[in-house]
């Protein structure tokens, strides 16, 4: 290939330019080329997109307090003053004994940047809120910290060695890792509260003539820090600070207790036992392969590559190494940089692929010189789109990288336009330069009509507003970057390279070597004329057939199973088990031990581990940890590869139940979007929570008699039983006892009473005082407990002042929404069948529809799960979609000025629903969300064709031809651009099948593509000729008058 030295001609526009400038060309080119791959080094990397957390939640401790109280006094003062916030989408509130939880949600639409905002309006609202509250209740506590992802979760244990050591490393392991550069936060979780313990004996108190509360009043005194003041001495001011602060435990053993005016000196050692150790029963456990653990989360700061962070981590812990005690041991559970770096090698590979198809296409289809040439001006274009994405903050992930493989296809469309043209030209014996300005001049106005209209396909997009919208948006804004750059590379530096690669007079012999002049002679071309004929021979026949095939494909979309979002292939999964509710934290950690012990049996599983009274840390985006039950677990569960994921779940289908009949086991797959608490969920709203339990219960029996539903539950739990010891207050004001004296004694003798605090440093852990372990009563004994008379100056028997004890049922949690009494109803699916939540759902609603006609007046009921997370993604794009296709079909009249010729495009846009549903059923995939959005891209890509078609019989009318002659000839040279581009895109596709995410989006698309070109090439030319009663005329009549190029 040799450079044409002859001085080109003056003007030429854009193209004529950049072909005489070759400096400024081959600058723009490297500036692309090298400016990309710089970029692609510095951007930020993520398996899957970021997306904001749009809820905050509001937890007040009201000890002592019922669920209905909690209700009542708390839950319900705080969430007034929250209904009156402007930014809100809904208020969920959970009440149980003495503790509310309120889930206060924005609107989906609220912008990332308002979000901190927002937060600080509610911390106002809640303080003011909080003066309201009743004596007893805490002050609310405001977390917004709810969507702090801690991308790598380890756990840390140890053989021979209590958790105590192993809290010490990990404190050490934790202040290391936040001076690691790019860690945002080191999490913890597992810990066992330490306490100090003050077992009293109530002989020697008695003998003594002490109380409890003579020991926590001495010690409240003797530790507290108040203010001992300062003296001036000359010059200096020094203060006063007097000793006798506890600093160690003896000297706590050591404070004198001795009653007031007593000459006995009295320590408190002599009365009780006072000891360290750990709570009775704590708030949570964590365990890996049944071992007990601490785990620690860590999340990074916004921004940064996650990889490169992921070694600087692993690096730290490697030189830790040499501190770490002997038997303490570290495993991870989820690596987060070590799946972003699989990850996106994966989807580089995929897409390094995706060109190498494209190339070998475009090299057996157009020739080698207009193979290499179309696939270098690509590989600028991507490099170009790089810059973009680092420019805006886009990173690297399995979004932005699955657009770049989506827009191959259409990234070469107008390069193929260009190059084709100038080749078409050369053939029919024009000079270089005139070709290559005639046809740039021709379709470049054309052809960036066609790009903005397929990027407005798209713009729905990127303009949701929720979760969603965050998730895929980079979709949006990376083809849009993209698509610009190749119309502005095909007007600019193709010309430029077409220039290098080609001479003057290489196509001279073309036409004679084929034995005529017409460049579209070959067999494929003639194959081609004589359907087209066909069509346009019988246009009311053809039309009539595709409206058939169109109405066929309507009602087959019935087969099509629907899905939000596809499960994850990482290869791990998470199993919630559950037991009956009451069941004590301790006896379940004894449970899911032995359950873990059993899912390590299996050969394909690798790791366990659970985290015993709650949730794990958020480790991933999707993962929401669930609120703290004594009777619930969540285990992940690793396996060997991702294939075994579904195999595992099958063996514990069958063998689990007869193993742990009790337990509740809830397999889940991780979602790429947000997850719900349960898949299906139906939401009933009443004021009684008699009647809402006996609707529950209903609402359960149909869900468990429907197909492939699984885990049926719902939120308020089982009631569960409570002791009401029976109060005189008559006999009890005899004997100077209050209902306050007599709860402080049964929490002492059960529980223990926290009396006090004991500082260690940064630590400050809670006293409690108790009654020896022999001399605590139990339930059988419980009227012998003996309880302080002040009267009487001793200890009497708590039967004198109680009438008995009585065993009822309470509800355990009241669940409110926006005020409102709600008991939701959950399902999940067999996920190991082709069963979605759709699908499973769908086969409720007979029933559920029977259900909600009998249901009493004043209670209501709504679908909540995945349906509602679906339908409200959906109505976000929905929303922006008729504005979206209103601009794309003004700016089609406008280009033709011609509503005719916008309708002949837009006719055929309805018609892409064929390819869109043949392409799920024949790959037997489900309708996602994503696959939503191919079928939307799938009309921009149709019009982008049909606009150049159009454009292309435009321009022969515009020469003189006859109309029919314009139509035939237009679809004819659009054949090798439209097919080309088509095959090239539905090639490029084939990665994206391996990736869940993306397989539904590729199988319609791929399905829809062929079918779209068969449309642009056939039905635009029919619909043409019957919208302008264009009359038929023959083939060979056609053929006789030759080619009009």
């Amino acid at each position: 290939m040799t450079t044409t030295t002859a001085p080109l001609p003056e003007g030429g526009g854009v193209a004529g330019f950049f072909m005489r400038n070759g400096v400024i060309a081959w600058m723009v080119t490297l500036i692309l080329l090298f400016g990309g791959i710089n970029s692609f080094f510095k951007l930020g990397q993520l398996e899957d997109p970021d997306f904001t957390i749009k809820n905050a939640i509001v937890v007040t401790l009201y000890p002592g307090a019922s669920a209905q109280q909690v209700e009542e006094e708390v839950t319900h003062v705080i969430e007034t003053s929250l209904q009156n916030m402007k930014m809100i989408d809904y208020i969920a509130s959970y009440s149980s004994k003495g503790y509310s939880y309120i889930e206060f949600n924005l609107p989906r639409d609220a912008q990332k940047k308002d979000v901190q905002q927002f937060w600080d309006d509610l911390r106002r609202k809640v303080g003011d809120a909080s003066r309201s509250l009743p004596p007893g209740a805490m002050q609310p506590i405001v977390n917004d910290d709810f969507g702090d992802v801690y991308g790598m979760m380890m756990q840390v244990y140890a053989d021979g060695y209590g958790l105590n050591k192993v809290s010490e490393y990990v404190e050490l392991v934790k202040r290391e890792l936040l001076l690691v550069p790019g860690v945002g936060k080191v999490a913890t979780k597992g810990e066992q509260q330490e306490q100090i313990f003050i077992e009293l004996e109530r002989s020697k108190i008695a003998n003594q003539g002490l109380t409890f509360n003579n020991v926590a009043n001495a010690i409240k005194q003797q530790d507290s820090i108040s203010l001992a003041g300062d003296v001036h001495i000359g010059e200096e001011v020094i203060r006063f600070y007097p000793t006798g602060e506890f600093q160690t435990i003896d000297d706590l053993k050591n404070i004198i207790v001795s009653p007031t005016g007593s000459e006995t000196i009295l320590y408190l050692s002599d009365v009780a036992n006072v000891y360290r150790g750990y709570k009775d029963k704590p708030a949570n456990y964590i365990t890996i392969n049944g071992k007990e653990a601490i785990s620690m989360g860590i999340s990074f700061a916004p921004g940064v590559n996650v990889v490169t962070v992921g070694k600087a981590v692993q690096e730290r812990m490697d030189q830790l190494e040499e501190m770490r005690p002997h038997g303490i041991e570290y495993e991870f559970v989820y690596n987060q940089p070590e799946r972003v770096d699989n990850s996106v090698k994966g989807f580089l590979g995929n897409l390094l692929e995706a060109c190498v198809i494209i190339f070998f296409t475009l090299l057996f289809t157009m020739g080698r010189k207009a193979g290499l040439l179309i696939s270098f001006i690509l590989v600028v274009t991507i490099a170009g789109t790089f810059i973009l994405m680092e420019m805006h903050g886009i990173q690297l992930q399995r979004i932005s990288l699955g657009a770049l493989i989506i827009a191959l296809g259409m990234l070469i469309d107008n390069a193929i336009v260009v190059v084709e043209g100038l080749i078409i030209g050369m053939e029919k014996g024009n000079k270089k330069w005139d070709s290559m300005i005639a046809i740039v001049k021709q379709t470049q106005y054309p052809l960036l009509a066609a790009t903005v209209i397929a990027i407005i396909a798209f713009a729905p997009i990127g303009l949701s507003p929720d979760s969603t919208g965050e998730i895929v948006g980079s979709l949006f804004w990376v083809l849009l970057y993209s698509l610009f750059l190749s119309w502005i590379t095909a007007i600019t530096i193709t010309p430029y390279f077409c220039e290098i690669f080609y001479k003057d007079g290489e196509f001279d012999g073309h036409a004679e070597a084929h034995g005529d002049h017409d460049p579209y002679g070959g067999f494929i071309f003639v194959g081609f004329k004589w359907l087209l004929d066909k069509c346009m021979r019988f246009p009311w026949v053809f039309t009539f057939a595709l409206i058939a095939m169109l109405v066929v494909s309507a009602k087959s979309f019935k087969y099509v199973k629907p899905e939000f979002f596809p499960p994850s292939t990482i290869a791990q999964f998470q199993l919630d088990v559950r037991d009956g509710f009451g069941t004590d934290i301790r006896t379940m950690k004894e449970k899911v031990n032995e359950f873990e012990e059993f899912l390590l049996s299996y050969d394909e599983v690798t790791q366990t581990t659970a985290a015993i009274g709650g949730g794990h840390v958020r480790f991933m985006l999707s993962y929401k940890p669930e609120k703290q039950y004594d009777n619930y677990a969540n285990i992940i569960v690793s396996t060997q590869t991702p294939d075994d994921v579904v195999e595992v779940i099958k063996k514990l289908r069958q063998d689990a139940p007869e193993k742990f009949p009790t337990l509740q086991l809830t397999p889940k797959r991780y979602s790429v979007g947000p997850q719900t608490a349960g898949a299906i969920e139906l939401r009933i709203y009443g004021s009684d929570p008699v009647v809402l339990r006996q609707l529950s219960e209903q609402a359960k029996d149909f869900m468990r008699a429907t197909p492939g539903a699984e885990s049926v539950r719902d939120d308020w739990f089982e009631r569960s039983k409570v002791i009401r010891p029976q109060f005189n207050e008559i006999k009890a004001r005899r004997l100077g006892i209050t209902k306050q004296h007599l709860d402080q004694t049964i929490l002492a003798n059960f529980t223990g009473r926290a009396i006090g605090q004991f500082k260690d440093g940064t630590d400050v852990l809670p006293v409690i005082a108790r009654p020896p372990k022999d001399e605590r009563v139990t339930l059988s004994n419980l009227g012998e407990l003996n309880i302080w008379s002040p009267v009487k100056q001793g200890f009497v028997p708590i039967s004198q002042v109680v009438d008995g004890f009585e065993t009822t049922f309470e509800d355990s949690f009241i669940n409110r929404r926006n005020r409102v009494r709600t008991i939701t109803v959950m399902a999940d699916y067999d996920v190991t069948s082709d069963a979605t939540s759709a699908s499973v759902r769908q086969l409720m609603l007979p029933a559920a529809e029977e259900f909600e006609k009998n249901l009493p007046t004043g209670y209501s009921m709504e679908w909540g799960g995945s349906h509602e997370k679906s339908t409200n993604a959906k109505a976000s794009v929905f929303t922006s979609i008729p504005a979206g296709y209103l601009i794309m079909f003004i700016l089609t009249v406008i280009l033709f000025n011609s509503l005719k010729k916008g309708l002949v495009i837009w006719f055929v846009v309805p018609l892409s629903i064929i390819g869109v549903v043949g392409g799920l059923l024949a790959f037997n995939m489900p309708f996602t969300f994503m696959a939503l959005l191919g079928a939307l891209s799938l009309t921009g890509m149709m019009c982008r064709n049909g606009i150049v078609l159009v454009d292309q019989i435009t321009i022969y009318q515009e020469q003189g031809a006859e109309d029919y002659k314009a139509i035939f000839d237009g679809a004819v040279s659009r054949v090798r651009p439209v097919s080309l581009t088509a095959i090239a895109a539905i090639l490029g596709m084939i990665p994206l099948l391996k990736d869940a995410f993306f397989a539904a989006m590729a199988g319609s698309m791929m399905v829809g593509l062929a079918v779209a070109t068969f449309l642009i090439l056939f039905a635009v030319p029919v619909f043409y000729m019957l919208i302008y009663r264009v009359k038929y005329r023959k083939l060979a009549d056609i053929q006789a008058e030759g080619s009009l190029e």
